[in-house]
């Protein structure tokens, strides 16, 4: 059990336990042209914004990948690349707030972008799927508004 549930486990008497649900998914699959991405161990995963709105985010594992796709879409995203090892992952694109913007679009600002589906595809060689698949879900039973005492 992580360390964070058995405190509240202890401390708020939490009781919960993990259902298994169909919910809306993207399958990480690669593209029919084969993976963009090169195989590589030293790339630590970073995050940031640039200037003209576009967003970079880099990798190195297929999961940090899934799990950045994810925040992203707002579904879990499961691989199913059967891709394995350490790769540099480097995805630059708009976000959806701003590839819906006209003057985004007609800014003619330089360098890689659109909406994320279209930038996983053409740098990475990987699609996004949509799916129905069953998902650990975490349903909280009880849980007390006042912890007991240390």
């Amino acid at each position: 059990m992580p360390m964070l549930q058995e405190l509240l486990r202890d401390r708020f008497h939490l009781v919960s336990r993990y259902e298994s649900e169909k919910r809306p998914v993207f399958d990480l699959v690669t593209d029919e042209g084969g993976i963009k991405m090169r195989p590589d161990g030293d790339t630590v995963p970073v995050s940031w914004s640039q200037d003209d709105g576009r967003t970079l985010f880099m990798a190195k594992t297929l999961r940090d990948l899934c799990e950045r796709l994810g925040k992203v879409t707002g579904r879990p995203v499961i691989d199913k690349t059967g891709l394995q090892g350490k790769y540099v992952i480097v995805l630059t694109y708009l976000p959806a707030i701003l590839t819906d913007n006209p003057a985004v679009q007609s800014s003619g600002a330089p360098g890689p972008g659109g909406d994320i589906f279209s930038a996983v595809r053409e740098q990475l060689g990987l699609r996004l799927v949509p799916q129905h698949e069953a998902v650990d879900i975490l349903k909280i039973d009880r849980i007390e508004k006042i912890p007991t005492e240390n």
